[in-house]
């Protein structure tokens, strides 16, 4: 509890904060200690497992739960004291380094066990961002991740999907602007290295700080798992690119769980010898035995440990049939049939957006009397389905993207520009399509 409390002047955290993190971290940790069960009690949970994969029930009812975690209660919300964490404090001990994986292990972990307390079905799923890499030429701009089906709109204020309306601590709204310049999604060639190369094998070769292994790209030397996940904050944008905000974005939490299935890609291959082998050279905040920053009764080295590991499903692939998923396809440019190839992301040509977003005059004119019946894959494609909070939208229309880019891009510029602290997220590859 000590830890706490220089925490809690760091963050300027009430009492009730504090001790809601406090019981989150102890009902966190019991359940990964009673009785040593871990694999029973896991086997009872469903595996985490890719987002666009899951049935739309669950899909909801997960996204409904953040939603209501980020709800106030009682002069506090829930959500906004666990992103909190996520500070310029806690940035020298959970970043650059060592730490990193283990850190964003349990703070995920502590997120979930957060959710299930409200819900006890629930579980994260992961966001595969190289299924969106994948997307042919530039079409990555269109995917359906951001759209009103999934994580709503991804230009501008987000005015759409199951976090449309999202506010900032301070009141702004959430803003995104992917696939900016010079940025880049996960790219698969990296992801496979780390998870299947035998010659990756030590924890010292996926850190920052580690000898590192050559980027397959651009042939630079000491490329890191770390180094790899800021590509995708910056293709994101909007407050994913700053260290301190991104958890305001609950893609956040997607692509960090993403991340972790990745890294337990890389634990399952080097064998159970191996995996819980925190690097013994890692030095200051990230030394093995430093106190997690954060948490009470962690160290850096038990965020290794196997009893912090959760289970996953493999990541969609064309043998698979994608999941059975709406929104992945496989592009006809090899053998159906070989079992390591990636599905990718359907592109939408058109998305959703509320009456309310829109000026009066604006709204009449883009037809907000009635629902298009253009679907958001074409007008042959798939119609649009209730997402999360997506029930209650009231009048909306389904118009082109580039009207919703318009729309959510105006209202983003309303607002003054965010005044960011701390450092951002920079990529280590410029994807040339973009």
């Amino acid at each position: 509890m000590d830890r706490y409390r220089g925490l809690k002047n760091l963050l300027n955290y009430t009492e009730d904060q504090m001790n809601y993190l406090f019981s989150l971290e102890r009902a966190m940790m019991r359940k990964h200690h009673i009785n040593n069960k871990r694999h029973k009690r896991q086997a009872m949970m469903r595996p985490r497992q890719e987002c666009r994969t899951l049935p739309d029930d669950a899909r909801n009812n997960l996204f409904n739960t953040i939603v209501d975690l980020k709800a106030s209660s009682n002069g506090m919300s829930q959500y906004d004291t666990i992103a909190g964490l996520h500070s310029l404090q806690a940035f020298p001990n959970a970043h650059q380094g060592a730490n990193f994986l283990g850190w964003h292990r349990i703070y995920l972990n502590m997120f979930e066990t957060a959710l299930q307390e409200s819900r006890s079905d629930v579980v994260l799923c992961y966001w595969d961002s190289t299924l969106d890499f994948l997307m042919p030429e530039n079409t990555q701009l269109n995917t359906v991740t951001f759209s009103a089906e999934l994580f709503g709109n991804g230009r501008g204020s987000v005015i759409n999907g199951p976090f449309r309306n999202w506010r900032l601590p301070g009141g702004r709204t959430l803003q995104r602007f992917i696939a900016g310049p010079g940025s880049s999604l996960t790219r698969p060639g990296v992801v496979d290295l780390i998870a299947t190369d035998p010659r990756i094998n030590s924890h010292s070769q996926i850190v920052v700080g580690g000898q590192g292994f050559p980027d397959p790209d651009t042939g630079r030397p000491g490329h890191s798992l770390e180094s790899e996940h800021d590509n995708t904050h910056v293709w994101v944008g909007g407050v994913m690119q700053n260290v301190v905000l991104s958890p305001q974005d609950p893609v956040f939490w997607f692509h960090h769980t993403y991340i972790d299935y990745v890294w337990e890609l890389f634990r399952q291959k080097i064998g159970p010898d191996a995996r819980e082998q925190y690097p013994a050279d890692a030095s200051g905040q990230h030394a093995p035995d430093a106190p997690m920053v954060g948490f009470d009764m962690v160290l850096n080295r038990d965020g290794y440990s196997d009893e912090h590991s959760k289970m996953y499903a493999i990541h969609p692939r064309c043998s698979d049939n994608c999941g059975n998923s709406r929104f992945l396809e496989c592009l006809d440019n090899g053998p159906m049939a070989d079992p390591n190839r990636r599905c990718v992301s359907r592109a939408v040509n058109s998305d959703m957006v509320p009456a309310a977003a829109m000026s009066a005059p604006a709204a009449a004119g883009f037809g907000f009397s009635a629902m298009s019946p253009m679907g958001a894959f074409g007008p042959a494609g798939f119609g649009p389905s209730s997402v999360g909070r997506m029930a209650p939208l009231g009048r909306a229309a389904r118009v082109s993207l580039q009207a919703t880019d318009t729309v959510a891009i105006r209202a983003a510029m309303s607002e003054p520009p965010l005044e960011l602290e701390g450092p951002s997220f920079q990529s280590s590859f410029d994807d040339p399509r973009i």
